[in-house]
């Protein structure tokens, strides 16, 4: 047992020093959200006030979880795109001023028990909101220039660059979905505001008020379309596609295998979008909602054929050219 926790350790050490060559500031500012996290986990068993039906510091602790994970995620992806340049030190300073941002305004509002999003019902709140807009639009803008630079990249190993492209055009697309929770108030929502009430603008659910009965943990309603499944599955595909790619690569498989298993992510992410377009909870999909997973599978799985066929025919193509048709000299060894 001492032998497997020293390799996970050393291998834990190995990973965080490549990020760092990545970007330093990027591990810092995750090591950080790592803190921030464990604090909220410990709040929570302190504070026991909610806001919209949920402990007031799960938002900090899963934001402080999610920005964990992509800051990490990021700096690694700097350590695959070399040399530096300075764009890409600015982009890696602007991702990580946004992060911290992002994470200090969602804690000030915990602390206060109140909504940190689509929250207007004051001055300060309204502020509030707003400045994590203009934080999260830089982040997204500065996320799309670093996937065009990717796609411009010929990165060393095709096959983690493959993971990379795709993990982060996907990535780009899913923080793209936030924007559409923030298009406008719902149809309460401008009600309230014609008779002068204060009111939110903009929500997660979709047929539904925010609030209401939801999933342990990631609090996705239960009852209605919830516009946070296509966000947060697409948002992840920045850790799961290179890492799926790394796997991969370590296998000697090639990068078609990546890109069957990359286009059908981003399949899951329209067809979650749609489902919470309809009003659809995750686990209560509708008839059209199953069809389209059951063919976003099946393509996935005649890709993945296609790929493997491909792969056998070049390995029988190589084995006819080096042990089967000779030229009458090597016919003859001559």
């Amino acid at each position: 047992m001492k032998t497997i926790t020293r390799s996970i350790w050393q291998r834990c050490k190995s990973f965080l020093t490549v990020c760092k060559q990545g970007s330093p500031i990027l591990v810092y500012v995750t090591l950080g959200a790592g803190v921030l996290m464990l604090f909220s986990l410990a709040m929570q068993t302190i504070d026991t006030r909610t806001v919209t039906g949920a402990p007031a510091w799960a938002k900090p602790a899963k934001f402080g979880a999610s920005v964990l994970v992509t800051g990490l995620s990021l700096a690694w992806i700097f350590s695959r795109i070399t040399p530096w340049s300075r764009g890409m030190r600015r982009a890696a300073n602007v991702f990580s001023a946004m992060l911290v941002a992002e994470l200090l305004l969602i804690t000030f509002q915990a602390a206060r028990a109140v909504p940190s999003h689509f929250n207007t019902t004051t001055i300060t709140n309204a502020l509030i909101f707003q400045s994590m807009g203009v934080a999260i639009t830089a982040f997204w803008i500065t996320q799309v220039w670093l996937t065009v630079k990717s796609f411009r990249y010929r990165f060393v190993d095709s096959t983690i660059g493959a993971g990379i492209k795709l993990g982060l055009l996907i990535s780009t697309l899913g923080g793209g979905l936030g924007f559409v929770m923030t298009a406008g108030p719902t149809a309460s929502q401008a009600q309230a505001m014609r008779l002068g009430q204060a009111s939110m603008v903009g929500a997660h659910t979709v047929g539904a008020p925010d609030g209401g009965p939801g999933m342990p943990v990631t609090r996705w309603s239960t009852v209605a379309g919830d516009l946070r499944v296509p966000h947060f599955v697409g948002l992840h595909a920045l850790q799961l596609l290179p890492l799926f790619a790394w796997a991969m690569s370590r296998r000697r498989q090639s990068a078609g295998v990546v890109n069957v298993v990359g286009a059908s992510f981003g399949g899951l992410v329209v067809v979650t979008l749609i489902q919470a377009l309809r009003g659809s909870p995750l686990f209560a999909p509708d008839s059209l909602t199953i069809g389209l997973y059951v063919f976003v599978f099946a393509v996935m799985a005649a890709g993945a054929r296609a790929v493997s066929r491909q792969k056998a025919g070049s390995e029988n193509s190589t084995n006819t050219r080096h042990f089967g048709h000779h030229t009458p000299r090597e016919k003859y060894g001559l």
